[in-house]
């Protein structure tokens, strides 16, 4: 399993920066992000899945690419959660707002959840519909 890191010190006045690049890690680095930027996204990868960040209590910034998960990152926006930038410029103006204002940063992160609770046993759903055609 490859992981790369990188720290950077004081940027936007914040203790620090953490940049991972890492597959299967990130469960234990969410809760300890103020703000996550949920990547494969700024390139047409079609992006991840934000719901482990929403359910550590950190509100999601993902880029224009997030075929992936189109549904759900439609839920998350028109709940006013996830918020997708178009690069650098968009990208900057959410982290600020959200590390200036952490009532706006609280109130991304109980949508996101409430988004995340509303789509909980979708797998059940859809076997029951299956097992009901006889599927």
């Amino acid at each position: 399993m490859s992981s790369r890191r990188r720290r950077a010190i004081d940027i936007f006045n914040l203790s620090f920066l953490d940049v991972v690049d890492a597959l299967g890690e990130l469960g234990a680095w969410w809760g300890t992000a103020a703000i996550a930027f949920v990547g494969g996204s700024l390139i047409d990868k079609g992006g991840h899945n934000p719901v482990e960040a929403f359910l550590a209590g950190t509100p999601v910034i993902s880029g224009p690419h997030v075929e992936n998960y189109f549904d759900l990152y439609a839920q998350l926006q028109a709940a006013g959660a996830a918020f997708l930038v178009n690069g650098g410029t968009g990208l900057s103006m959410r982290l600020l707002g959200w590390i200036n204002d952490r009532r706006l940063r609280d109130q991304a992160v109980v949508a996101g959840q409430a988004v995340v609770r509303e789509n909980q046993g979708a797998l059940d759903n859809v076997l029951q519909i299956l097992d009901r055609n006889n599927l």
